[in-house]
């Protein structure tokens, strides 16, 4: 799989706003990337990793399905075995700006507030920067500006989505800030497709994070993995299902 493009890791933007989305503003030319879909890794029907199953669908839109759902406003309650359970929204930025010289970049920030047992609610804010048409992801700015995480290499979604699909979809280097240019911690985040039910696929997104810094600790970053689960119908329609964090015992479930 070819990846879409390069993004360029110099010139270094400050967002106005960067836990709620908006205020965007580039000291970047970076050019646009172009936007050339990658294959899915198995693209023939009725094949080991996507056997014929005339119960659940053969295809649902995949860049599509995710461009939108970022676009959009969602609140979900989700509980786990243990009795945690977890509030996390998807909050879209009102405009368009740039992002690291990229445009038109969204802005769509998450919240996710965790509780467990008797302990305080944590809350964190993410605020992930992309292309929409075809979705690409940019970047992801944690509150008030860092940790500060640049796609270096995106290889976006497919077009089409068919169950037993899977590829990687970005690399990611985090920094303190806008301003600065020492690495405190990698990610690389990963799709899968599975059959689900007559109308949907089940949609997974895992991120993982390695090699973090002391300061990428202190800028809230941890080393692990977090899955994030997607219904998805053949008419693009998505609805979060699930979310396995890296420090929890059980996965997260909407129910």
């Amino acid at each position: 799989m070819e990846p879409r493009g390069l993004l360029a890791l110099s010139g270094l933007l400050v967002l106005s706003a960067c836990g709620g989305g908006g205020g965007m503003m580039s000291a970047s030319t970076t050019p646009m990337p172009t936007s050339t879909p990658p294959a899915p890794m198995n693209p023939t029907p009725g094949g080991p990793m996507n056997p014929m199953n005339p119960m659940t669908p053969m295809s649902v839109p995949g860049e599509a399905a995710v461009g939108a759902f970022l676009q959009t406003r969602h609140e979900s309650l989700l509980h786990d075995q243990n009795g945690a359970m977890a509030v996390i929204a998807n909050l879209p930025g009102a405009k368009s700006g740039t992002f690291n010289g990229f445009a038109p970049a969204y802005a769509a920030t998450h919240l996710q507030s965790l509780r467990s047992g008797e302990e305080p609610a944590t809350t964190k804010a993410v605020t992930h920067y992309f292309l929409a048409h075809p979705y690409m992801p940019l970047g992801k700015v944690g509150a008030e500006g860092r940790p500060f995480g640049l796609v270096t290499v995106s290889f976006g979604v497919p077009t089409t989505l068919k169950a037993g699909d899977s590829g990687p979809v970005d690399n990611l280097t985090y920094f303190h800030d806008s301003g600065n240019r020492v690495a405190e911690a990698a990610e690389a985040t990963s799709y899968t497709v599975a059959a689900r039910d007559a109308r949907s696929l089940r949609l997974c997104m895992t991120s993982v994070v390695t090699g973090v810094t002391s300061q990428g600790t202190a800028d809230g970053l941890k080393a692990g993995s977090q899955t994030d689960c997607y219904a998805v119908t053949p008419t693009g329609a998505s609805e979060l299902e699930s979310v396995a964090l890296a420090d929890s015992p059980a996965s997260l479930t909407f129910r």
